[in-house]
């Protein structure tokens, strides 16, 4: 007998409603049919142009729900130890959604990072790279929502790289995440943040355009206490050590 989803709770009714027709035995897994399109088969590539067309910004990072990755071949990469760097490794982790990272493209906003790697003699060396700052979307297969967070995309001298996704890459002393718009007014000035929230709100604009509503962070943290992770997929108590949320249930990664 199908179990009936929880009323007395304040997820808004649009995202309990998806979230019943997306896990009908409650359990968050990748029930896909590989050969049945999705809602995005036709949608995303409008979608995936009409961000790249934003001024002042490039899309410098793609990955599919297949864990196949790449970078716009639009933009130039530049001033990073020789220019070279290799192309981004394919996953072998499935998601629930599609991920771009929409990095601005004037040089007044990257920044140099250090990084280490462990030679062939076993020794950890530092490593040089640049950063770029700018926007994740990531945008759910599993029903019509999306997420816009500031994030930032590293790459290093070696030809390794810090990718951007939507979860928390920063985090306080505690090991609590870090607020983003917090740590980007710790490196840039007011010109810098104000040219992030302004390319998080064209964005925003843009995906609202097409019938895909951008979730607000409050709503992504409410927990659904009621759904439970398959047994290939990251989320959870026993990965994340607390209760599947409404981000986690739309937005999530598995083998």
């Amino acid at each position: 007998m199908r179990k009936k989803t929880p009323t007395n709770t304040n997820i808004r009714n649009d995202i309990l409603e998806a979230i019943d027709r997306a896990f009908p035995g409650k359990i968050v897994e990748d029930t896909r049919d590989p050969d049945e399109e999705d809602y995005l088969c036709e949608l995303y590539p409008r979608l995936q142009g009409e961000l790249s067309r934003i001024n002042g910004a490039a899309i410098l990072y793609e990955r599919d729900p297949s864990g196949l990755t790449g970078e716009s071949g639009e933009f130039d990469w530049g001033e990073v130890a020789d220019g070279e760097h290799e192309d981004p490794p394919e996953s072998d982790h499935w998601s629930s959604y599609h991920l771009l990272f929409l990095g601005l493209t004037d040089k007044s906003f990257r920044y140099g990072c250090d990084g280490s790697l462990m030679d062939e003699n076993g020794e950890e060396q530092d490593v040089e790279g640049q950063g770029h700052i700018g926007c994740c979307v990531a945008v759910s297969l599993l029903a019509p929502f999306a997420i816009v967070k500031l994030s930032f995309l590293e790459e290093y001298e070696d030809g390794s790289y810090n990718y951007p996704d939507i979860e928390p890459s920063v985090f306080n002393p505690d090991m609590t995440p870090r607020d983003m718009d917090e740590h980007f007014r710790e490196m840039f000035d007011d010109e810098g943040v104000q040219a992030l929230h302004s390319l998080r709100d064209k964005a925003i604009q843009i995906i609202q355009t097409h019938p895909i509503t951008v979730l607000p962070e409050e709503e992504l943290r409410k927990p659904v206490p009621w759904l439970r992770a398959g047994d290939e997929t990251f989320v959870g108590k026993e990965i994340l050590g607390r209760e599947i949320t409404v981000q986690d249930a739309f937005f999530h990664r598995g083998l």
